[in-house]
């Protein structure tokens, strides 16, 4: 009774194992139009990230000038010193989302491009 079962899996695990790699190492033409279309769709989101960081950029520049120009007022009294700590604080936080964004970006565009390769290895025609 155990010979059976055991015999079953073995045969299960191994079909696994040898259809994997086979069906992998045969990509149609409808896997390589799946890719490109993939691939298009991650230049698009891309393109999205990179206006998004663009337009950031700008307003972490406008709060930098701003907590720059408070910093200097920061001497003439208590209120112009809050405004100035203010406006570190927005300039940090958009700092921050800046760089996340960059990093999201940077992440994206290697993904982009390990897919690239890929469909350039499997579906590029030399």
């Amino acid at each position: 009774m155990m010979k059976p079962v055991i015999t079953a899996t073995l045969f299960l695990v191994t079909a696994g194992i040898v259809t994997a790699p086979a069906a992998l190492a045969r990509t149609g033409p409808g896997s390589c139009s799946v890719q490109a279309k993939s691939i298009k769709e991650g230049q698009a989101e891309a393109k999205e990230l990179k206006a998004e960081r663009s337009k950031l950029q700008e307003r972490v520049e406008l709060a930098g000038e701003e907590w720059d120009a408070a910093k200097q007022m920061s001497q003439f009294g208590e209120d112009e010193a809050q405004k100035a700590v203010t406006a570190k604080a927005e300039y940090q936080g958009l700092k921050s989302e800046l760089l996340k964004l960059d990093r999201d970006l940077q992440n994206r565009v290697s993904d982009l491009n390990s897919s690239v390769a890929r469909y350039n290895q499997v579906c590029a025609k030399k």
